[in-house]
């Protein structure tokens, strides 16, 4: 299994952004496809006593659910509290088991 924290990025609680890992280097050169991808978001540090989450978009509305496209997945992020630190992870198994998980550190702020 592959674990890696890919880095920080700020984002406005209004704001709906894609945020993209490539996996490439987990699986080069070996056309073995990614079967499966989950992400999933946790609060790591917030200044605020409540705290809204930051949605990972579905497909329901008008933003499109998570995708898988050769070797990079993605998916839409949205919501989140000002003065709050989250860890919007992905994990993917492929056709031949492989496991992988990669996380991003997202800070919320008022723009």
């Amino acid at each position: 299994m592959s674990f890696e924290i890919l880095g920080k990025d700020e984002k406005d609680p209004s704001e709906v952004d894609i945020y993209t890992v490539d996996w490439s280097d987990l699986i080069p050169g070996t056309g073995e496809p990614i079967s499966d991808s989950t992400w999933h978001t946790l609060v790591s540090l917030s200044d605020n006593n409540t705290v809204e989450e930051l949605v990972v978009e579905d497909g329901t509305g008008s933003v499109p659910a998570p995708s898988i496209s050769d070797l990079t997945t993605s998916a839409w992020i949205s919501g989140g509290s000002p003065n709050t630190h989250y860890r919007l992870t992905n994990k993917i198994i492929t056709a031949a088991g492989r496991i992988g998980e990669r996380s991003i550190e997202i800070v919320v702020k008022d723009m």
